[in-house]
């Protein structure tokens, strides 16, 4: 079996609240396809801007479609941007200019695109240390993973 395998990259995303607090509309054949796939995979996935920066990367050894539908939705605390308070989707006019204000994001509300790979279950865990030393300027997640030695499994890399 190989090391991993792509389930899809840069697929964009649809967000409505008819989705269920979700990224992709079930009732789509080819994304509920997707969203079978993503039910029977473990691995690595992760959730990029409008401008193609990795915002958010994850791992479960578990599958990848319940794991992403809530980080999907997880709070930032650490991720702030200036905004303005309009009602999502619709337009309403106003006198006065709305305040711009400071605010802490959720996933949800930065992600425009997702990719998601199948990895053996024995290095999911290295191959995600990997990627987010590899982006930690432009990675958003909380904490960086194993912040102790990164072991990489040379046997890998031989075969």
């Amino acid at each position: 079996m190989a090391l991993f395998k792509v389930v899809v990259e840069l697929f964009p995303i649809e967000w409505s609240e008819n989705y269920a607090n979700s990224f992709l509309n079930e009732a789509k054949n080819d994304q509920n396809e997707l969203i079978r796939l993503l039910r029977e995979t473990r691995g690595i996935y992760c959730f990029y801007n409008s401008e193609l920066e990795i915002i958010y990367l994850g791992k479960t050894k578990d599958n990848l479609w319940s794991e992403m539908k809530n980080a999907y939705m997880r709070p930032m605390p650490h991720y702030s941007k200036y905004k303005v308070n309009h009602p999502r989707g619709r337009y309403k006019y106003t006198e006065e200019a709305r305040k711009m204000k400071l605010v802490n994001l959720k996933v949800w509300e930065a992600a425009n695109y997702f990719s998601a790979y199948s990895v053996n279950d024995e290095y999911i865990d290295d191959i995600e240390k990997l990627l987010i030393r590899i982006v930690p300027n432009d990675i958003l997640n909380k904490r960086m993973e194993g912040n102790g030695s990164l072991e990489m499994h040379i046997s890998a890399v031989d075969n």
